[in-house]
């Protein structure tokens, strides 16, 4: 079985790493030549408690990456890009591979839905990582990969997700593919645009009154749009205790703004401000994250 990874952010590489431990035949596709040699020369660095282990692993830059060969595609690489990496990989693309999603928000979902002939599966990923170099990731914070099937189930996805969970990278499986999004679109709105525009650490939300109190405010606005409407209680939770995981982790929308790149705000706060708009109900302190983002975007 061969399985491809697409993308080496900080999700890519530990992804990979954690991967590569338990399956032989894994590459790393990455956005440039750059990223693919250094791994190839160096290995993939994987820090964990302030341990190093030195993985070697088979990268290839996405441009000359062989992807009808997979039989087992992962995209880890953000919102934003993925419809330029499908549309890029569309003349290689082989009906019954297996694709799964890693996206924050919902955009994918969309995505998703243009995809014929293909096994699809969603995940979302509450471990902290941070990318130190092309070749080095930090796991900060052990959390979960949740996954569940949007689209026709596959054996090689099953066979993969099940081999993946290890005691430093546990995989569970869920019923409902929906309910395990929104659970993590609640997190990311929470979490990623405070941060972003604040400046802080993931901790920081929790420890400041004023933080958590705001934090509150925008996870009210947001439950009301969730389309099961059960669970408040538990989300909340949910999203302290990821708060809490990821303590010393940086959202990945605050290293976005810091390095000047484009954030994921259209697929997490953009995506429900025009679901509030769809079914008319007030969400002001959503729109004006959302619009503080887009000009924070636009004046780097």
């Amino acid at each position: 079985m061969k399985l491809m990874i697409i993308g080496g952010g900080a999700i890519g590489l530990l992804t990979a790493a954690y991967l590569k431990q338990v399956i032989e035949e894994v590459t790393l596709c990455t956005r440039t030549k750059k990223q693919a040699n250094e791994i190839n020369e160096h290995g993939l660095t994987l820090i964990n408690n302030n341990k190093k282990r030195n993985i070697a692993i088979n990268s290839i830059d996405l441009n000359n990456a062989p992807l009808e060969e997979a039989d087992v595609l992962i995209f880890t690489v953000k919102s934003y890009d993925l419809h330029h990496v499908l549309k890029q990989i569309e003349p290689q693309r082989r009906k019954h591979q297996s694709y799964l999603f890693l996206q924050n928000g919902m955009s994918h979902v969309e995505e998703a839905n243009r995809l014929a002939d293909i096994h699809i599966g969603f995940g979302t990923i509450s471990h902290g990582a941070i990318r130190e170099s092309l070749t080095n990731v930090r796991h900060t914070g052990i959390g979960e990969l949740n996954w569940s099937y949007f689209q026709e189930e596959s054996v090689a996805l099953n066979k993969v997700m099940h081999t993946i969970s290890q005691s430093d990278f546990p995989v569970k499986k869920e019923d409902d593919w929906q309910s395990l999004l929104w659970s993590k679109l609640l997190v990311n709105v929470c979490i990623n645009p405070l941060t972003a525009l604040t400046g802080v650490q993931n901790g920081e939300l929790i420890l400041s009154i004023e933080l958590k109190q705001m934090m509150r405010a925008v996870f009210e606005e947001a439950f009301q749009l969730h389309p099961l409407q059960i669970g408040k209680e538990q989300h909340w939770q949910n999203v302290l205790n990821i708060c809490e995981q990821t303590k010393e982790n940086q959202s990945s929308m605050l290293v976005d703004i810091k390095a000047g790149r484009q954030t994921e705000v259209d697929s997490i706060l953009g995506f429900l401000v025009r679901l509030s708009e769809n079914l008319q109900v007030s969400i002001p302190i959503i729109h004006f994250l959302n619009k503080a983002l887009i000009n924070s975007e636009q004046n780097k």
